[in-house]
């Protein structure tokens, strides 16, 4: 069939209401409702601050406390991968700059110890050249300090009548030695013991005259160090007339501070640069660490031997050294992380590892056994295996969005609380003290200091009252743990001169009081352990409150809020 122009023009413009129409009932609802969707999920997005999950706004921006960026609640939280694990989006790894490393790997297992000290001469090698008589110096062979001197040499000569004497004897008793050998050889030995060799000995013999002077040899090769004496001098027997010191052998002695002596044993190889050598290296080996530390520095001495047959080391230079210890405890190899990958509490450490074969970064919370500083790292006794990957950066916003997703993390322990079962009359005996704390952190919460120190004088008096009888098996150990300590902080209060040291001791009370209730959960209603980032300077503190809803008691009114329940007892 043929169509004409205008026919044709007609079918087209039908075609086109047919797809606007389309569009506008179907298609347009669909856009409308996901436009719908994305703005209520951009109002309903809750945006939050890794360092302090207190902070809740509807829009992003700055953290009002820190001036950190916030980050979708969402993201913070992660998606529930295990008990332990917290999954983040890659935003919130990025914003919180997350760097991990792999244990294990690299030379930080065996990285050296840097040290300084200076060179010393070896204390066995120095010797002192005395007069075995009494006598004067006719002269001097050696007459400056630093002269290098031989085994034998002649240093001086003596004048000495008491060694005239003794010649004169040795040549009478010559005339009669076959007849009187006894007193010719007593005679010979006075002359050694006056430090006259054989061969002097033996010329006085043989030529039958008497030296007015008699030599002083040296007993031992080196350098003088000392020199006591000069020609003319009067000396008696005894005194010291030359110091030498051989420096063929010297001493590197190094200042090694209290935590690295863990790391230096006897053997070890010192590889050690002088400045005003550059470019030369010289190598010694340790033979003796001080078994002192020295209280004004807190170091010890660590001594290495260097031979010296160049000359070039003196004593007095300055070293840097390096040492190198191979030796490994358990025979295996030693796993080390940097320090910046440790969460300490005093009582635990931790690590937060990072799982593979995640679509999104995963972490989890893993607790460590430290062992010795090693430079920079810790060694891990255990909790690591090598080949895992370590965060070493970021781990306190790793640490933060844990919390908030009530997962294992530094304030907030793998590890629950076994409770105890206690009887009736033990719990009757703690409900005064519960309640009297929980008045006084109401006092403190109203800022009210002359209220605190009543109800801490209140709970002080509660305390003693406890009949520890009514305590039996493990429960009678944590209350004898915990009694002490818990009167202790309640008189610090009672007698605090003002409320900022009242809140400093309630911190320790809380802490004693937490893991009371948290091991014996005598109360008959729900308590909330709840946690303020920002407390003891920054250090973080917990207390127990019977209201969900977050109230400070160590800021009171000026940061009423600031804090969140981290552990609910029920």
């Amino acid at each position: 069939m043929k169509l004409n122009k205008s026919t044709i023009l007609l079918m087209l413009a039908a075609l086109t209401v047919g797809v606007l129409l389309g569009s506008l009932f179907f298609g347009g609802k669909d856009d409308e409702h996901q436009h719908a969707e994305n703005e209520a999920s951009e109002e309903s997005t809750v945006w939050t601050c890794s360092m302090h999950p207190q902070i809740r706004q509807e829009k992003p921006g700055k953290c009002p406390i820190c001036g950190m960026e916030l980050i979708p609640l969402s993201d913070s939280k992660g998606k529930l991968v295990s008990n332990e694990a917290l999954q983040m989006s890659e935003s919130a790894a990025a914003l919180a700059d997350v760097q991990t490393i792999v244990v294990g790997e690299g030379a930080a297992a065996s990285k050296n110890l840097q040290l300084s000290g200076k060179i010393e001469a070896d204390e066995r090698n120095i010797s002192q050249v005395s007069a075995q008589f009494k006598g004067r110096i006719e002269k001097l062979y050696v007459n400056f300090t630093g002269e290098k001197v031989k085994r034998g040499q002649v240093l001086a000569t003596i004048y000495s009548p008491e060694l005239i004497t003794a010649q004169q004897e040795l040549l009478e008793a010559a005339k009669y030695k076959d007849s009187s050998p006894a007193i010719y050889q007593a005679v010979r030995n006075k002359l050694k013991n006056l430090q006259v060799a054989d061969a002097e000995i033996n010329k006085i013999e043989s030529t039958g005259e008497v030296s007015i002077a008699v030599p002083v040899r040296s007993s031992y090769a080196g350098v003088v160090r000392e020199l006591h004496v000069s020609a003319g001098d009067n000396v008696n027997k005894g005194e010291s007339l030359f110091g030498i010191v051989d420096l063929s052998k010297l001493w590197v002695v190094l200042d090694a501070y209290e935590k690295d002596l863990n790391h230096i044993s006897e053997g070890d190889l010192v590889t050690f640069t002088v400045p005003s050598l550059p470019g030369q290296n010289f190598k010694a080996k340790v033979t003796f660490i001080d078994p002192f530390i020295d209280p004004s520095n807190r170091v010890a001495g660590i001594r290495a031997e260097v031979i010296n047959d160049k000359g070039k080391l003196k004593p007095e230079m300055f070293v840097r050294a390096a040492i190198k210890n191979d030796n490994q405890s358990n025979g295996g190899e030693v796993i080390t992380v940097p320090q910046s990958a440790v969460l300490w509490t005093g009582k635990r450490s931790l690590v937060y590892v990072k799982l593979d074969n995640y679509d999104q970064p995963t972490f989890e919370y893993r607790e460590v056994i430290l062992g010795a500083e090693k430079g920079d790292h810790y060694v891990i006794e255990s909790g690591l295996k090598a080949g895992e990957r370590v965060v070493v950066n970021g781990t306190f916003s790793i640490d933060a969005a844990a919390q908030l997703a009530g997962k294992p993390s530094m304030m907030n322990p793998k590890e629950a609380s076994k409770q105890m079962d206690i009887s009736n009359d033990a719990k009757s005996a703690l409900k005064p003290v519960i309640n009297k704390y929980l008045l006084l952190k109401d006092a403190l919460v109203s800022d009210n200091f002359n209220e605190g120190k009543s109800q801490a004088s209140e709970l002080l008096a509660g305390l003693k009252a406890v009949n520890m009888e009514v305590f039996t098996g493990d429960a009678h150990m944590l209350w004898m743990k915990q009694a002490k300590p818990l009167k202790e902080a309640a008189a610090l209060i009672a007698d605090s001169k003002d409320i900022g040291a009242a809140r400093a001791s309630f911190i320790s009370l809380s802490e004693k009081m937490i893991a009371l209730i948290q091991g014996m959960n005598p109360s008959a209603s729900t308590l909330y352990v709840q946690h303020c980032p920002m407390a003891d300077n920054n250090k973080g503190a917990d207390w127990l409150s019977s209201e969900k809803e977050v109230k400070n008691p160590y800021f009171g009114a000026s940061m009423l809020t600031c804090g969140e329940v981290t552990k609910v007892i029920e």
